[in-house]
């Protein structure tokens, strides 16, 4: 659906990351009214699951706006966008990714930074060997 259409799935992410967020604070006033609840009714209450992370943030949605900035040329949104997904998982992809911006940049000594970080991070991984 939005294959090629980078614009439109920056909006989509983004009105992904709001929902996220707003679900996460949704469940946290969730698991507060259940520890009220076990506490009047002395029984746990198993029903309560976590769907999203504390903070509300999902790498994926971050990774994939990076790289859809990244095809629109917004280059400093796109770092800001991989080094926020690498903050709630890190994932070699990303730091690939946020390493070949670097270069795009021509910001060498960061973009070897950033490999330098993957490697301890992933220190088998051949595509980061060979960038390197």
């Amino acid at each position: 659906y939005l294959w090629g259409k980078h614009r439109a799935a920056n909006e989509l992410y983004d009105e992904a990351s709001r929902a996220l967020a707003g679900l996460a604070e949704a469940q946290a006033t969730d698991t507060q009214l259940a520890k009220v609840g076990e506490k009047q009714s002395g029984k746990k209450d198993m029903s309560s699951r976590k769907l999203v992370s504390s903070s509300g943030e999902d790498w994926e949605i971050w990774h994939t706006k990076g790289l859809c900035l990244v095809y629109l040329r917004q280059y400093d949104d796109a770092i800001e966008c991989f080094e926020r997904a690498n903050s709630i998982q890190r994932h070699d992809s990303t730091f690939v990714h946020l390493g070949r911006v670097h270069t795009m940049r021509e910001d060498f000594g960061k973009a070897i930074e950033v490999y330098k970080e993957a490697l301890e991070f992933s220190p088998e991984n051949a595509e980061l060997l060979t960038t390197l």
